[in-house]
Protein backbone atom coordinates (compact mmCIF):
# COMPACT_ATOMS: atom_id res chain seq x y z
CA UNK A 1 0.00 0.00 0.00
CA UNK A 2 2.84 2.37 0.83
CA UNK A 3 4.49 1.60 -2.50
CA UNK A 4 1.22 2.29 -4.33
CA UNK A 5 1.05 5.66 -2.55
CA UNK A 6 4.64 6.40 -3.55
CA UNK A 7 3.84 5.48 -7.17
CA UNK A 8 0.92 7.90 -7.15
CA UNK A 9 3.30 10.57 -5.87
CA UNK A 10 5.52 9.81 -8.87
CA UNK A 11 2.53 10.16 -11.20
CA UNK A 12 1.52 13.49 -9.64
CA UNK A 13 5.09 14.87 -9.81
CA UNK A 14 6.72 13.11 -12.81
CA UNK A 15 9.50 15.67 -13.17
CA UNK A 16 10.82 14.54 -9.77
CA UNK A 17 10.83 10.86 -10.73
CA UNK A 18 12.71 10.49 -14.03
CA UNK A 19 13.49 6.81 -13.41
CA UNK A 20 9.81 5.92 -13.70
CA UNK A 21 8.76 7.76 -16.84
CA UNK A 22 8.07 4.57 -18.81
CA UNK A 23 5.69 3.34 -16.12
CA UNK A 24 4.08 6.77 -15.75
CA UNK A 25 3.29 6.97 -19.46
CA UNK A 26 1.54 3.62 -19.16
CA UNK A 27 -0.35 4.80 -16.08
CA UNK A 28 -1.67 7.92 -17.77
CA UNK A 29 -3.04 5.91 -20.66
CA UNK A 30 -4.89 3.57 -18.31
CA UNK A 31 -6.29 6.09 -15.85
CA UNK A 32 -9.65 7.64 -16.54
CA UNK A 33 -10.08 11.41 -16.37
CA UNK A 34 -11.99 11.19 -13.04
CA UNK A 35 -9.17 9.09 -11.55
CA UNK A 36 -6.58 11.64 -12.64
CA UNK A 37 -8.66 14.43 -11.15
CA UNK A 38 -9.07 12.53 -7.89
CA UNK A 39 -5.33 11.89 -7.71
CA UNK A 40 -4.62 15.57 -8.29
CA UNK A 41 -7.21 16.46 -5.67
CA UNK A 42 -5.51 14.34 -3.04
CA UNK A 43 -2.33 16.28 -3.81
CA UNK A 44 0.05 13.34 -3.78
CA UNK A 45 2.74 15.77 -4.79
CA UNK A 46 2.29 17.74 -1.59
CA UNK A 47 5.16 17.78 0.89
CA UNK A 48 3.38 15.89 3.66
CA UNK A 49 1.00 13.20 2.55
CA UNK A 50 1.90 9.63 3.46
CA UNK A 51 -0.60 9.28 6.28
CA UNK A 52 0.64 8.08 9.65
CA UNK A 53 -2.22 5.60 9.82
CA UNK A 54 -0.31 3.51 7.27
CA UNK A 55 2.30 2.66 9.90
CA UNK A 56 0.13 0.10 11.75
CA UNK A 57 -0.49 -1.70 8.46
CA UNK A 58 3.21 -1.69 7.77
CA UNK A 59 4.04 -2.80 11.30
CA UNK A 60 1.74 -5.78 10.98
CA UNK A 61 4.05 -7.19 8.31
CA UNK A 62 7.21 -6.95 10.40
CA UNK A 63 8.39 -10.25 11.80
CA UNK A 64 5.71 -12.24 10.02
CA UNK A 65 4.30 -13.05 6.63
CA UNK A 66 3.62 -9.92 4.57
CA UNK A 67 0.00 -9.03 4.02
CA UNK A 68 -1.38 -8.99 0.50
CA UNK A 69 -2.96 -5.89 -0.98
CA UNK A 70 -6.54 -6.93 -0.18
CA UNK A 71 -5.63 -7.68 3.44
CA UNK A 72 -3.87 -4.31 3.78
CA UNK A 73 -6.89 -2.60 2.26
CA UNK A 74 -9.23 -4.30 4.73
CA UNK A 75 -6.95 -3.38 7.63
CA UNK A 76 -6.86 0.26 6.57
CA UNK A 77 -10.64 0.37 6.16
CA UNK A 78 -10.89 -0.59 9.83
CA UNK A 79 -8.98 2.68 10.49
CA UNK A 80 -11.01 4.70 7.98
CA UNK A 81 -11.89 7.52 10.39
CA UNK A 82 -8.31 8.03 11.54
CA UNK A 83 -7.09 7.73 7.96
CA UNK A 84 -9.56 10.42 6.91
CA UNK A 85 -8.39 12.75 9.68
CA UNK A 86 -4.77 12.25 8.69
CA UNK A 87 -5.58 12.98 5.05
CA UNK A 88 -7.54 16.07 6.06
CA UNK A 89 -4.62 17.37 8.10
CA UNK A 90 -2.24 16.72 5.19
CA UNK A 91 -4.51 18.50 2.72
CA UNK A 92 -5.24 21.41 5.02
CA UNK A 93 -1.71 21.85 6.33
CA UNK A 94 -0.14 19.87 9.13
CA UNK A 95 1.21 22.80 11.11
CA UNK A 96 -2.05 24.74 11.23
CA UNK A 97 -4.21 21.79 12.30
CA UNK A 98 -1.87 19.72 14.46
CA UNK A 99 -3.48 19.16 17.85
CA UNK A 100 -6.59 21.13 16.90
CA UNK A 101 -10.15 19.85 17.24
CA UNK A 102 -11.37 19.32 13.70
CA UNK A 103 -14.97 19.59 14.93
CA UNK A 104 -14.38 23.15 16.17
CA UNK A 105 -16.33 25.48 13.83
CA UNK A 106 -13.58 28.10 14.01
CA UNK A 107 -10.92 25.53 13.05
CA UNK A 108 -13.13 24.30 10.20
CA UNK A 109 -13.61 27.88 8.99
CA UNK A 110 -9.83 28.40 8.86
CA UNK A 111 -9.34 25.06 7.06
CA UNK A 112 -12.00 25.89 4.47
CA UNK A 113 -10.58 29.35 3.92
CA UNK A 114 -7.04 28.08 3.42
CA UNK A 115 -8.16 25.09 1.31
CA UNK A 116 -9.91 27.25 -1.26
CA UNK A 117 -6.54 27.79 -2.95
CA UNK A 118 -6.08 24.03 -3.54
CA UNK A 119 -8.48 23.84 -6.46
CA UNK A 120 -12.07 22.59 -6.72
CA UNK A 121 -11.39 18.85 -6.37
CA UNK A 122 -9.11 19.17 -3.34
CA UNK A 123 -11.49 21.69 -1.77
CA UNK A 124 -14.39 19.27 -2.23
CA UNK A 125 -12.33 16.50 -0.57
CA UNK A 126 -11.63 18.80 2.38
CA UNK A 127 -15.36 19.45 2.71
CA UNK A 128 -16.02 15.69 2.67
CA UNK A 129 -13.38 15.15 5.36
CA UNK A 130 -14.79 17.82 7.63
CA UNK A 131 -18.27 16.35 7.34
CA UNK A 132 -17.23 12.67 7.58
CA UNK A 133 -13.54 11.71 7.95
CA UNK A 134 -14.33 8.04 7.32
CA UNK A 135 -15.84 8.84 3.95
CA UNK A 136 -12.67 10.73 2.99
CA UNK A 137 -10.60 7.72 4.05
CA UNK A 138 -12.76 5.49 1.87
CA UNK A 139 -12.28 7.85 -1.09
CA UNK A 140 -8.51 7.39 -0.87
CA UNK A 141 -8.76 3.63 -0.42
CA UNK A 142 -11.17 3.34 -3.35
CA UNK A 143 -8.66 5.25 -5.48
CA UNK A 144 -5.84 2.94 -4.41
CA UNK A 145 -8.04 -0.09 -5.10
CA UNK A 146 -8.69 1.16 -8.64
CA UNK A 147 -5.00 1.96 -9.07
CA UNK A 148 -4.06 -1.58 -8.05
CA UNK A 149 -6.67 -3.46 -10.08
CA UNK A 150 -7.91 -1.28 -12.94
CA UNK A 151 -4.71 0.60 -13.71
CA UNK A 152 -2.62 -2.48 -13.02
CA UNK A 153 -0.18 -1.39 -10.33
CA UNK A 154 -0.25 -5.02 -9.17
CA UNK A 155 1.94 -5.86 -12.20
CA UNK A 156 4.37 -3.07 -11.35
CA UNK A 157 4.48 -4.33 -7.77
CA UNK A 158 5.35 -7.82 -8.97
CA UNK A 159 8.30 -6.32 -10.84
CA UNK A 160 9.74 -4.31 -7.93
CA UNK A 161 8.86 -6.57 -4.98
CA UNK A 162 11.92 -8.84 -5.38
CA UNK A 163 14.19 -5.79 -5.28
CA UNK A 164 12.45 -4.48 -2.17
CA UNK A 165 12.73 -7.89 -0.49
CA UNK A 166 16.45 -7.89 -1.27
CA UNK A 167 16.79 -4.39 0.22
CA UNK A 168 14.84 -5.45 3.32
CA UNK A 169 17.12 -8.45 3.77
CA UNK A 170 20.20 -6.22 3.51
CA UNK A 171 18.67 -3.80 6.04
CA UNK A 172 17.96 -6.66 8.44
CA UNK A 173 21.55 -7.86 8.18
CA UNK A 174 22.83 -4.34 8.79
CA UNK A 175 20.63 -3.97 11.87
CA UNK A 176 21.79 -7.32 13.22
CA UNK A 177 25.41 -6.36 12.63
CA UNK A 178 25.53 -2.75 13.77
CA UNK A 179 22.15 -1.96 15.29
CA UNK A 180 19.60 0.55 14.05
CA UNK A 181 22.00 3.44 14.60
CA UNK A 182 24.55 1.77 12.35
CA UNK A 183 22.02 1.17 9.59
CA UNK A 184 20.82 4.77 9.68
CA UNK A 185 24.42 5.92 9.54
CA UNK A 186 24.81 3.94 6.33
CA UNK A 187 21.64 5.52 4.96
CA UNK A 188 22.29 9.03 6.26
CA UNK A 189 24.08 10.30 3.17
CA UNK A 190 21.25 9.13 0.92
CA UNK A 191 18.56 10.42 3.27
CA UNK A 192 20.27 13.74 3.88
CA UNK A 193 20.45 14.41 0.14
CA UNK A 194 16.83 13.39 -0.45
CA UNK A 195 13.86 15.70 -0.24
CA UNK A 196 12.17 15.01 3.07
CA UNK A 197 8.44 14.51 3.51
CA UNK A 198 6.66 13.67 6.71
CA UNK A 199 3.18 13.19 8.11
CA UNK A 200 3.20 14.74 11.56
CA UNK A 201 5.67 17.11 13.12
CA UNK A 202 8.77 18.12 11.22
CA UNK A 203 11.55 15.55 11.48
CA UNK A 204 15.17 16.22 10.66
CA UNK A 205 17.28 13.60 8.91
CA UNK A 206 19.22 11.53 9.67
CA UNK A 207 16.82 10.07 12.22
CA UNK A 208 18.08 10.35 15.81
CA UNK A 209 17.50 7.09 17.66
CA UNK A 210 19.03 4.58 19.98
CA UNK A 211 19.59 0.91 19.31
CA UNK A 212 16.78 0.21 21.75
CA UNK A 213 14.25 2.21 19.74
CA UNK A 214 13.61 0.32 16.54
CA UNK A 215 11.97 2.49 13.87
CA UNK A 216 10.31 0.62 11.04
CA UNK A 217 12.53 0.82 7.96
CA UNK A 218 10.87 0.51 4.56
CA UNK A 219 12.61 0.42 1.21
CA UNK A 220 10.78 2.03 -1.71
CA UNK A 221 11.47 1.88 -5.42
CA UNK A 222 8.99 4.62 -6.38
CA UNK A 223 9.68 7.22 -3.69
CA UNK A 224 13.12 7.94 -5.16
CA UNK A 225 14.68 10.47 -4.92
CA UNK A 226 12.72 11.32 -1.78
CA UNK A 227 12.86 9.98 1.74
CA UNK A 228 9.92 10.02 4.09
CA UNK A 229 9.60 9.95 7.87
CA UNK A 230 6.12 8.97 9.05
CA UNK A 231 5.09 9.44 12.68
CA UNK A 232 2.45 6.98 13.84
CA UNK A 233 1.25 6.44 17.36
CA UNK A 234 3.49 8.12 19.99
CA UNK A 235 6.95 6.63 19.83
CA UNK A 236 6.37 4.97 16.45
CA UNK A 237 8.47 6.16 13.54
CA UNK A 238 8.70 4.68 10.07
CA UNK A 239 11.53 5.70 7.74
CA UNK A 240 10.81 5.11 4.06
CA UNK A 241 13.98 5.38 2.04
CA UNK A 242 14.91 5.01 -1.65
CA UNK A 243 16.65 1.86 -2.83
CA UNK A 244 18.67 0.98 -5.90
CA UNK A 245 15.52 -0.19 -7.70
CA UNK A 246 14.40 3.42 -7.90
CA UNK A 247 17.60 5.30 -7.40
CA UNK A 248 19.80 6.80 -10.03
CA UNK A 249 21.92 4.13 -11.72
CA UNK A 250 25.65 4.17 -10.97
CA UNK A 251 27.61 6.41 -13.24
CA UNK A 252 28.73 4.62 -16.37
CA UNK A 253 31.53 5.63 -18.73
CA UNK A 254 30.10 7.75 -21.50
CA UNK A 255 29.94 5.70 -24.72
CA UNK A 256 30.54 8.97 -26.61
CA UNK A 257 33.73 9.77 -24.68
CA UNK A 258 35.97 8.11 -27.28
CA UNK A 259 33.99 9.42 -30.24
CA UNK A 260 33.63 13.08 -29.38
CA UNK A 261 37.31 14.12 -29.77
CA UNK A 262 37.43 12.38 -33.14
CA UNK A 263 34.19 13.98 -34.32
CA UNK A 264 35.28 17.41 -33.11
CA UNK A 265 38.39 17.01 -35.23
CA UNK A 266 36.16 16.59 -38.28
CA UNK A 267 33.86 19.55 -37.68
CA UNK A 268 35.67 21.84 -40.14
CA UNK A 269 35.81 21.63 -43.93
CA UNK A 270 39.50 22.60 -44.04
CA UNK A 271 40.45 19.76 -41.71
CA UNK A 272 38.45 17.34 -43.82
CA UNK A 273 40.45 18.51 -46.86
CA UNK A 274 43.67 17.99 -44.90
CA UNK A 275 42.67 14.36 -44.26
CA UNK A 276 41.92 13.91 -47.95
CA UNK A 277 45.31 15.35 -48.89
CA UNK A 278 47.31 13.17 -46.47
CA UNK A 279 45.34 9.98 -47.15
CA UNK A 280 47.94 8.64 -49.61
CA UNK A 281 51.11 9.75 -47.89
CA UNK A 282 52.80 12.22 -45.53
CA UNK A 283 52.83 15.94 -46.33
CA UNK A 284 54.44 18.90 -44.58
CA UNK A 285 52.83 22.11 -43.42
CA UNK A 286 54.69 23.99 -46.14
CA UNK A 287 53.24 21.66 -48.78
CA UNK A 288 49.69 21.65 -47.40
CA UNK A 289 49.27 25.41 -46.93
CA UNK A 290 49.25 26.38 -50.66
CA UNK A 291 47.14 23.33 -51.53
CA UNK A 292 44.56 24.46 -48.99
CA UNK A 293 44.85 28.12 -49.95
CA UNK A 294 45.64 29.21 -46.37
CA UNK A 295 48.70 30.50 -44.51
CA UNK A 296 51.23 28.14 -42.95
CA UNK A 297 50.19 29.38 -39.49
CA UNK A 298 46.54 28.45 -40.19
CA UNK A 299 47.58 25.10 -41.61
CA UNK A 300 49.69 24.40 -38.50
CA UNK A 301 46.70 25.18 -36.26
CA UNK A 302 44.45 22.73 -38.14
CA UNK A 303 47.13 20.05 -38.07
CA UNK A 304 47.63 20.47 -34.31
CA UNK A 305 43.88 19.98 -33.77
CA UNK A 306 43.85 16.89 -35.97
CA UNK A 307 46.86 15.48 -34.13
CA UNK A 308 45.24 16.17 -30.74
CA UNK A 309 42.14 14.28 -31.90
CA UNK A 310 44.32 11.36 -32.97
CA UNK A 311 43.37 11.63 -36.64
CA UNK A 312 46.88 12.40 -37.92
CA UNK A 313 50.35 11.71 -36.59
CA UNK A 314 53.63 13.48 -37.29
CA UNK A 315 57.29 12.68 -37.68
CA UNK A 316 60.27 14.93 -38.31
CA UNK A 317 62.44 14.51 -41.41
CA UNK A 318 65.26 17.01 -41.42
CA UNK A 319 63.83 20.54 -41.42
CA UNK A 320 60.28 19.37 -42.08
CA UNK A 321 57.52 17.86 -39.96
CA UNK A 322 55.44 15.43 -41.99
CA UNK A 323 51.84 14.54 -41.20
CA UNK A 324 50.11 11.31 -42.16
CA UNK A 325 46.61 9.90 -41.72
CA UNK A 326 45.94 7.46 -38.84
CA UNK A 327 43.65 4.85 -40.49
CA UNK A 328 42.76 3.23 -37.15
CA UNK A 329 41.10 6.50 -36.07
CA UNK A 330 38.71 6.36 -38.99
CA UNK A 331 37.91 2.75 -38.06
CA UNK A 332 37.20 3.88 -34.48
CA UNK A 333 34.78 6.49 -35.81
CA UNK A 334 33.01 3.95 -37.98
CA UNK A 335 32.76 1.26 -35.32
CA UNK A 336 31.86 3.76 -32.61
CA UNK A 337 29.02 5.33 -34.58
CA UNK A 338 27.78 1.95 -35.74
CA UNK A 339 27.83 0.60 -32.18
CA UNK A 340 26.10 3.68 -30.78
CA UNK A 341 23.33 3.68 -33.38
CA UNK A 342 22.70 -0.05 -33.12
CA UNK A 343 22.36 -0.16 -29.34
CA UNK A 344 18.89 -1.01 -28.01
CA UNK A 345 16.79 2.09 -27.28
CA UNK A 346 17.54 3.49 -23.84
CA UNK A 347 20.82 1.57 -23.43
CA UNK A 348 23.63 3.97 -22.68
CA UNK A 349 25.79 1.43 -20.93
CA UNK A 350 29.48 1.11 -21.37
CA UNK A 351 29.61 -2.43 -22.71
CA UNK A 352 31.40 -3.24 -25.93
CA UNK A 353 29.80 -1.92 -29.05
CA UNK A 354 28.17 -4.47 -31.31
CA UNK A 355 30.34 -5.73 -34.15
CA UNK A 356 29.25 -4.03 -37.39
CA UNK A 357 27.78 -6.28 -40.03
Amino acid sequence: MVEAMAALHAMAEPRHHPMHHDWLRTVRRRMTAPMRQETAGFRFGAAAFLAAVLVPAVGSTLGGSPLGFDAELELLRSHRDELGRQILRALAGVERTQGKDLHDPMVQAVILRDSARLGPVAFQLVQVGLADPGRLGDRLLDLLDDYWNRVGFRHQWAAVEPQLVEAATAASLAVNGTGTRGLLALLSERLASAATTCAGAAFDLPVPCTDESKPALLASAHLWPHACVVHGVPGTVCVIYPVAAGAAPPAQPDPLADLLPLLRGLDDSTRLRVLWLVREGPRSTQELAPLLGISQAAASKHLRLLAAAGLVESRREGAYVLYRLVPSSLERIFHGLNGLLTRPAGDTGSGPAPTPR
